[in-house]
């Protein structure tokens, strides 16, 4: 959902309930959500992988399957992370996008403090790939259709 392009909060511009999320409150987000999609290429295709992670030390982490298409895809490339949530009788949500450089944690200290951050991946236990993405680029937008001023909280979280 991110653009580079600026959003218009004009009265009646289709953009007017579409606002940027700045990059504190979409770390916020990020500490919060749990479950995201990492987009990357396999085989020279895209394709999204819903993962469990976790935020530490400015990078997200996940487990995957040693050998797996996932992880061969993260070995030091740049990909994608995405998180959202939406309200379909409000017609409101969020998203947060990441894109950074994905590596392989094989340090043994740094898996260490990795392992005790409680990351259960619920497609199995052979997940044991660590996989850390930097946040180099982070972003969000959220759109609302309630009045100005009107607190939107977390209720779509």
């Amino acid at each position: 959902m991110a653009t580079d392009a600026p959003i218009s909060t004009e009265p009646g511009h289709p953009l007017e309930h579409l606002e940027e999320i700045g990059r504190e409150e979409c770390l916020r987000l990020l500490k919060m959500h749990g479950v995201g999609r990492v987009g990357a290429s396999v085989r020279c295709r895209p394709i999204i992988y819903p993962v469990n992670y976790a935020l530490a030390d400015d990078s997200i982490l996940f487990l995957t399957r040693p050998g797996g298409d996932l992880d061969r895809a993260t070995e030091g490339t740049i990909v994608a992370f995405e998180i959202d949530s939406a309200d379909f009788t409000y017609h409101e949500g969020w998203s947060v996008l990441v894109i950074g450089r994905s590596a392989h944690v094989s340090d043994p200290s740094a898996l260490k403090r990795a392992r005790g951050l409680s990351l259960r991946p619920w497609a199995g236990d052979e997940r044991t790939s660590m996989i850390r993405i930097v946040l180099d680029h982070v972003s969000g937008q959220r759109i609302s259709h309630r009045a100005p001023g009107e607190d939107v909280g977390d209720s779509i979280e």
